[in-house]
């Protein structure tokens, strides 16, 4: 590799690991999402640690991060010789093709009509589980027991009064809890990184195939942990700080330069 190359990857994981926050089994997760999600696909441990080596990722914080995902039903695990090769379960299959439409979206597309719900009294515990099983995180809390939704109301909904319609007034403090001051920062910093990251990898930087794999997931990574912490929502509902789409057009930048390299080439290097 050339040095302009060389500069450009460690920069690149510079940036993307600038917030500190990076949480090992949630990372795993994003690497497996990009690169193996079809039943079947494998990743062998040596090549999983090399990609999360250039992370910065401990051997020792792997090890816990592999069994906790194991043992929460994630992934699962065979050895062929002293290789270890680690799959999605089927649990892991099912939640990751949940993600992937938002994930890689290029746009985000909303019902015109939206719904709202209000449930009878309930007690603290069962508010949560009627949260939990019944709402999901498609739903804006407005209150208690009151709740936002796109499009019709589902019929499965239990015992709930719900009122339809497409006319919105959206308030400050309602666009405040969509949207806590956090999130709109970290979207900031977000977008602030991916710039950097752009400006760095251009179409003709000759990186390998394993640090095109690492660039992926940490760009995935970065963008999957602030966009699957608040539902899907136009621009209506968001102040004017809001920076989700700019974060959008950016890691389809990124991703469109740093093509997904196929598993059995990235095995080959280990």
């Amino acid at each position: 590799m050339n040095s302009l190359a060389d500069h450009a990857f460690q920069k690149s994981v510079e940036e993307l690991t600038r917030n500190g926050e990076q949480r090992v089994w949630s990372i795993i997760v994003t690497l497996f999402g990009d690169l193996a999600q079809r039943p079947g696909d494998q990743i062998s441990g040596p090549l999983m640690s090399r990609i999360t080596d250039q992370m910065g990722i401990k051997p020792e914080a792997m090890r816990v991060a592999l069994h906790r995902l194991r043992k929460d039903g994630w992934i699962k695990s065979e050895k062929v010789g002293r290789t270890s090769f680690y799959s999605l379960t089927n649990y892991g299959l099912v939640q990751s093709a949940k993600a992937t439409p938002r994930i890689y979206a290029r746009n985000v597309k909303t019902d015109e009509n939206w719904h709202v719900v209000v449930t009878k009294p309930m007690t603290q515990t069962d508010r949560q589980c009627f949260e939990r099983d019944f709402l999901g995180k498609d739903y804006v809390v407005l209150g208690t027991g009151v709740y936002l939704g796109n499009g019709a109301p589902s019929e499965t909904l239990p015992e709930v009064f719900a009122l339809e319609g497409s006319t919105l007034v959206v308030p400050n403090w309602l666009k405040k809890t969509i949207a806590p001051a956090k999130l709109v920062s970290e979207y900031k910093s977000l977008e602030k990184n991916l710039l950097a990251v752009a400006e760095l990898v251009r179409p003709d930087t000759s990186l390998t195939p394993l640090e095109i794999a690492t660039l992926r997931t940490l760009v995935v990574h970065n963008w999957r942990r602030n966009l699957l912490r608040h539902p899907e929502l136009p621009e209506t509902f968001y102040s004017k700080d809001w920076r989700e789409n700019e974060c959008r057009a950016l890691v389809h930048q990124l991703l469109g330069m740093l093509k997904r390299p196929s598993l059995r080439g990235l095995e080959r290097t280990t």
